[in-house]
C-alpha cells in the first residue's frame, strides 16, 4: 500500500465512505448493477485470457480501446505540475499565478513528499492554457516540474 498512486485513491473513494447508502443506492438499482458487475466479469475475463495466450496485440488493441473510452468521457487536459517548498505563502503564489495567467484549472492533486519537505501540485488544465499557466508561475519563482 506504500506504494499505492493518487490514481489507487481515486478508484477506491467510495470505499472510504459511509456504506449505508450506498447498500440503498446498490439495491435500488440491483438489476443495472448486476448487469455492470456481469459486464465487467466478461471483460475481465477476455484480459485474463488475452494474458493466459500471451496474446500481446489483442491486450495491446484492448488497452487502446480503452483509452480511447477514456479520452471520450472528458475534455482533453494538460498536467502542469509545480514543486512546493515546505513553507508559507507556497499555495497563495499558484493562486497569483492563476490569477495573472486567467487559466482556469480542470482538477488538481496535491502529493506530500513522503519524506517531508513539501510536495508536488499538479494542475490539470485545457491544453491551450499550458503555457501561460507555467510562465506565470515561473514568474512567481516556483519550480515547474514538468
Amino acid at each position: 500500500m506504500s506504494l499505492a498512486s493518487g490514481s489507487f485513491r481515486d478508484l477506491t473513494r467510495v470505499a472510504a465512505s459511509d456504506p449505508a447508502p450506498w447498500v440503498g443506492l446498490l439495491s435500488a438499482n440491483r438489476a443495472e448493477v448486476l448487469a455492470a458487475t456481469a459486464s465487467l466479469q466478461r471483460a475481465l475475463g477476455v484480459v485474463a485470457d488475452e494474458l493466459v495466450a500471451d496474446e500481446r496485440d489483442r491486450l495491446r488493441a484492448s488497452l487502446s480501446e480503452a483509452r480511447e473510452r477514456r479520452r471520450s468521457l472528458a475534455p482533453p487536459v494538460v498536467a502542469v505540475s509545480v514543486a512546493l517548498a515546505d513553507r508559507p505563502g507556497e499555495l497563495a503564489k499558484v493562486g497569483r499565478s492563476l490569477e495573472v495567467s486567467a487559466v482556469d484549472v480542470r482538477d488538481l492533486q496535491l502529493r506530500h513528499a513522503p519524506y517531508g519537505g513539501g510536495g508536488v501540485l499538479t494542475l490539470a488544465v485545457r491544453p491551450g492554457d499550458a503555457e501561460a499557466l507555467r510562465a506565470a508561475l515561473q514568474q512567481e519563482g516556483l519550480i515547474v516540474a514538468d
